[in-house]
Order: structure tokens, then sequence, then C-alpha cells
């Protein structure tokens, strides 16, 4: 019989210092300890994570406890991100070493995930990153100036969000600061592929009433370009200052990083929010150059009768998207955006 595929991956407690370096053997099935019980993972600190009540509850500092992986982790997750913010798992409680408040605990389960948002993680191999698990949707955040809104950035939370199957929607932040109809304009496109698009400014609080109702009884990612204002947003939300909250660099015109690791912060009635840090690049995980054009929905009715069935849609004679789009047919950034991306993906 041939020998289960195990993986290793190393692990370091940042927090709790006393704790030396161990690996973790991952494991697709096994028995679970007596005693143990389940909760959802609400923040990623390095390798500690913060375990609560896997329902939702109005106090939800109570039952909080301080984990790291366990030395055997059983999990259907292989080469990639063992555990994420979103990831129901199984925990041992340990008591408390002294070092904090919290009870602490090891986690020795993660349960199947039903979605992600992912990206391909840095370093030469290639790696699953996964940013938040188990989410209802994901709200991409962006800002009409200061910083200028990245289309090729929200074009790659799009695909991400479908390839992981999260439903998305895009917020577009300080709209206080414009007032030409042509900022607008821009993200026309996205109304017209399906997609719900958001115009706010949380610093005046304006239409904040519309994202919460996007966001009742539901769990969702927020997650887009570093700057944005996502913290204050995320404040007017919540009612009080639970993000730090910087201004956007001087000198280089980009965001400083306000938000350092991923934090779910859960309110009564269900509803519950997934914190990212701020983002400038964004690789793509699990897609293909070759499969790319089918997360471009605005291809569709063109891509299926190209003159060659493995056609790229950038320079071959005979596509009917490329004349689609010299048509007038499919939307200039959004074109461009495309090719960017395809170019960017190894082969």
């Amino acid at each position: 019989m041939a020998k289960k595929k195990e993986t290793f991956q190393r692990k370091q407690t940042p927090i709790r210092t006393t704790r030396s370096q161990r690996r973790t053997l991952i494991k697709k099935d096994g028995e679970l300890p007596d005693g143990y019980k389940k909760g959802v993972v609400i923040s990623s600190i390095g390798r500690v994570y913060l375990v609560g009540p896997t329902e939702s509850d109005s106090d939800n500092e109570a039952n909080i406890i301080e984990c790291s992986p366990g030395g055997t982790i059983v999990t259907p997750h292989q080469d990639t991100t063992i555990i994420a913010v979103g990831d129901e798992v199984a925990y041992i409680e340990s008591g408390s070493d002294g070092e904090s408040d919290i009870p602490s605990g090891v986690i020795v389960k993660v349960y199947e995930r039903k979605n992600s948002l992912s990206r391909r993680a840095a370093g030469k191999r290639p790696y699953e990153h996964v940013i938040a698990s188990n989410a209802d949707q994901l709200l991409i955040t962006s800002s009409m100036i200061t910083p200028d809104f990245n289309r090729r950035l929200i074009d790659r939370f799009l695909v991400a969000a479908e390839i992981g199957g999260i439903p998305a929607a895009l917020c577009v932040n300080k709209c206080d600061l414009v007032d030409d109809d042509i900022f607008y304009e821009q993200f026309e496109v996205y109304d017209s592929l399906g997609i719900d698009v958001f115009f706010i400014s949380a610093k005046e609080n304006l239409n904040i009433e519309t994202i919460q109702d996007y966001l009742e009884g539901k769990r969702t990612i927020f997650a887009g370009q570093s700057g944005v204002g996502k913290s204050t947003l995320l404040n007017r939300i919540l009612g009080g200052e639970v993000q730090a909250v910087k201004e956007i660099s001087e000198r280089t015109g980009k965001g400083c990083h306000t938000t350092s690791y991923v934090k779910m912060f859960r309110m009564p009635g269900g509803t519950s929010i997934i914190d990212t840090p701020g983002i400038r690049e964004f690789g793509l995980w699990g897609v293909e150059k070759s499969e790319l054009a089918l997360y471009f929905h605005e291809f569709d009715e063109y891509r299926l009768n190209c003159k060659y069935p493995s056609c790229s849609h950038i320079h071959e004679p005979g596509c009917l998207v490329q004349q689609a789009f010299v048509d007038g047919l499919i939307d200039e950034g959004r074109y461009e955006s495309y090719i960017y991306l395809f170019e960017s993906m190894e082969d």
C-alpha cells in the first residue's frame, strides 16, 4: 500500500518567546485527542492564532484562546497556508504559561474550507498564500485619488475572488475629494459586469449606510490598496478607533501600512469583517495563462469563436476579442489590464 503523503512546515511563535521552534507534521486524516474544542481563527499574527467561538457572539472578546500549531495537524490542505483567519479549527487548551492573560492552546485540526482568497506567495517556490477563508463576500477597497485607484490591482482581486469562490464588490472611498463625472465614469465597466460599486467618503461619513447594508449578516473580507482609507471606513462601521489610521506618505504618495496582520471583527447578528493588510502587489494563484481570459467576462461572447482555440486574445490574427476591442465593445482599461496580467504571468 502506498504511503500517505505527509508534508512538513516549520512554525515559530513570535509572541510566546519561550517556545522553541518546532516542525509540524501535516496529515490528511487522523484521530483527534480527547477534550478537543472547535473554534474559528479570528486573527493571525505570525505563527500565533487567536481562536474564538464558532458562533457569532456580541461579547466576542470572551472565550478567546491564543493558539499555536500542534506538532501534528490533521488537515486536507497541502502545499498551502495551513491556518488562515476564517478557518474552522479543533484545538486543545493548555492553560496559561504566565506570559499572557489569554488562555493558550494548540491547534490540532483545520477543517475543509468552503472558499478562500489566495495569492501567490513571495519566493522562488510556488506556494498558495491564503489571506482569509470561509467568507460570504469580498469588498475590494479603493479610492478616487490619493492614491489614485489601481485598476490592475482591482482586476487581480476580481480574478482571485472568482477562483476562490467568493462574490466580490467594489468600494470607492474619498468621493468628497472629486466633483468631476469623469472619475465616476471609469467605474461604469464594473457595474456593466454585474459588480456592485459603492461610492463613499469614510472621512465625511458619506453613504456609509450602503456599506452597512451590504455587510449585514455576512462575513466579509476587506482587501485593497494601501492608503485608500480602509481603516477609517472600518472605524466608521464599528463605531470606534479600532484600527490605527495614518496619513498618506507625502514623500511617495503611496499608502502607509496601517494593518500589520489579518483580524476578524465580529458584531451582533452574524455580521463579521475580516480586515487585511493594504496590498501593493498581488500575484495570482490557481490560474494558468491560458485560462485568464475566462475571468474577463466581457470577452465571453467573442472568445468562443476565435480562429485559434488557444488564442491569447492579444496578437493572433482573426481574434474576435481584439476586434471587439477595436470596435469599442470592450473597455480599453479592462483590455489593457488583461494584457498586463497575461504578460506578468509565468508560462
